[in-house]
């Protein structure tokens, strides 16, 4: 009998503040309400901190962090600190083994990493990689996995699973994208840097990417930080020439001064 047969398969949800404060409730902690309710608080931070994601998953599962310097770190479900409903949670640094900078940039839940499917990682730079879930099945060390080589500068950004049929979509900060299929990226082991996934200028970096159905073409909205938003077909972006391509060009940076630099984007399928 494992110390894990003892706990309580539950669901449960976990916050996570900007300033890496981490906490886990029982998901029966949220009452369902009528439409126009108040609400409770979800996550009670400092006045200078703000909650920046929140996800669910079971006391069983499994969590990944992965860090901005390329690091892979899993905690069960149960390993997260319970909290209150109100309190701020506990710092990062307290739950993982994280070096100084070291950030939390993604974070997934799976039941297990014995599983079929790939990790797709792309990083601030524009490199792309994607391996076998399978492969991160080992037994990590205290200071975790190294999910991917970085070059000096770099930053693993992004992190999704995808079930090897997916199109992936990338965004840059400067209004630049490009779609195409992920089978154009090799998978490569779980020591490997990855490859170029697009063409980025020297002052560019990726700002969005996004896992699309091969046959599905929803509408793709970009959010700029001056709050500028503009919603345009996937199939435009399409790439005919694979991965080393500029792209398209999504917003007018001709006029940057009034849009900004892109910040986020979202797929969203018309109904």
């Amino acid at each position: 009998i494992s110390y894990e047969d003892l706990i309580k398969e539950e669901q449960i949800v976990v916050s996570l503040t900007k300033d890496g404060y981490i906490k886990r409730v029982p998901l029966d902690t949220f009452k369902t309400q009528n439409r126009g309710g108040k609400g409770v608080i979800g996550v009670k931070s400092r006045e200078e901190d703000e909650a920046s994601d929140i996800f669910s998953g079971t006391t069983h599962d499994l969590f990944l962090f992965f860090t901005n310097e390329g690091n892979l770190l899993k905690k069960k479900g149960y390993e997260i600190p319970l909290a209150s409903r109100t309190s701020k949670g506990t710092h990062l640094n307290n739950l993982l083994n994280l070096t100084e900078g070291e950030t939390v940039s993604t974070t997934i839940t799976l039941k297990s990493l014995d599983i079929d499917g790939y990790f797709v990682m792309v990083t601030k730079k524009g490199l792309i990689k994607r391996s076998e879930i399978r492969e991160y099945n080992t037994s990590l060390r205290k200071r975790g996995l190294k999910a991917i080589t970085l070059t000096e500068g770099d930053d693993l950004s992004f992190v999704m699973t995808t079930d090897g049929n997916k199109d992936i979509m990338l965004v840059t900060a400067m209004g630049m994208a490009v779609r195409y299929q992920e089978t154009l990226v090799r998978c490569i082991g779980k020591n490997g840097q990855g490859s170029r996934s697009m063409l980025l200028s020297h002052d560019d970096n990726i700002a969005a990417v996004l896992a699309i159905d091969s046959d599905e073409d929803p509408s793709i909205l970009v959010v700029t930080e001056l709050g500028k938003g503009k919603k345009t077909s996937a199939s435009e972006y399409r790439s005919t020439a694979g991965r080393t391509v500029k792209g398209q060009r999504t917003i007018n940076q001709s006029k940057r001064e009034k849009t900004g630099k892109i910040v986020a984007a979202l797929a969203m399928k018309d109904t």
